[in-house]
């Protein structure tokens, strides 16, 4: 079986997400938690958007270049680790966009990761790629997030 199509899920989970974040004011709460200013909301949209968009890339891409299909799943558990699960700790309350966090963006990056194994597609070579792709990818797009 080809499990490709898990992939289209990615996508679907950054909706969700960054619906969770606006809908929770997560600029507000970020300002407030950490003194960390967002630079606007439409920036915000900007890269919510360049990640939806960068997901499909991937889901397109599928195991024909692994390492960058699965850029996007290793930005998802950096972003749902260092911007949500990590802070609602430290503050001991959750920050807006945790729930899609962790009960989206792990699974399917997991899932996705499976998959991948499952059809073949999935070595060191592709996870180490991936992972620096997505660090690379989230620095970057933090730096357009907030402002210093």
């Amino acid at each position: 079986m080809n499990y490709q199509f898990i992939l289209w899920l990615v996508p679907l989970a950054c909706v969700l997400h960054a619906w969770e974040e606006r809908s929770g004011d997560w600029k507000g709460w970020t300002e407030k938690a950490f003194g960390l200013r967002l630079a606007s909301w439409d920036v915000f949209y900007a890269t919510s958007g360049t990640l939806i968009l960068a997901a499909m890339v991937g889901a397109l891409i599928g195991w024909r270049l692994p390492a960058l299909a699965l850029t996007i799943p290793a930005v998802l558990v950096i972003h749902a680790l260092s911007l949500h699960v990590l802070p609602s700790l430290a503050q001991r309350r959750l920050a807006p966009g945790t729930v899609t966090a962790v009960l989206l963006y792990l699974p399917v990056t997991v899932w996705a990761l499976y998959g991948a194994y499952l059809d073949g597609a999935l070595g060191p070579h592709v996870v180490v790629i991936s992972v620096l792709l997505g660090v690379l990818y989230s620095l970057r797009l933090e730096t357009y997030v907030f402002t210093w």
